[in-house]
């Protein structure tokens, strides 16, 4: 998978075909903003990253209920990351919202995870 991230629009570059196109949600500062990114790139697939559990600037203001018709309307949204999983309770409101084919990529980022990985990647085979 060949990933290029939405810093990409600052230049004028055309995504080629096979690229997947990665949107940093803490970097979307509206839900208005988002479908823009996804309407103006409509040959891509996308990877959302969602920062859940960011403390620090930016982060979005919006939440996984909020996305959830956005996500729906756009098939090609094919990739979606969760960051601070750090057991599966955290990832159930993603199984359980997320279109059966967005494959979730999970973010590991503490030791705490790390100790629950098992856990973790069990609950994704349901």
């Amino acid at each position: 998978m060949l990933l290029i991230s939405q810093n990409m629009e600052s230049y004028d570059f055309v995504l080629p075909k096979e690229v997947v196109f990665r949107i940093n949600l803490a970097w979307c500062n509206s839900l208005e903003e988002l479908e823009g990114k996804l309407t103006k790139n409509k040959k891509s697939e996308f990877f959302l990253d969602l920062p859940v559990g960011r403390i620090k600037s930016p982060n979005n203001r919006y939440s996984l209920d909020d996305m959830i018709p956005i996500i729906e309307a756009n098939p090609r949204i094919t990739y979606f990351a969760v960051s601070n999983v750090e057991n599966k309770n955290d990832l159930q409101p993603f199984l359980e919202k997320l279109p059966d084919y967005i494959n979730i990529v999970l973010k590991i980022e503490s030791p705490r995870a790390v100790e629950n990985i098992k856990e973790i990647c069990d609950s994704l085979k349901k």
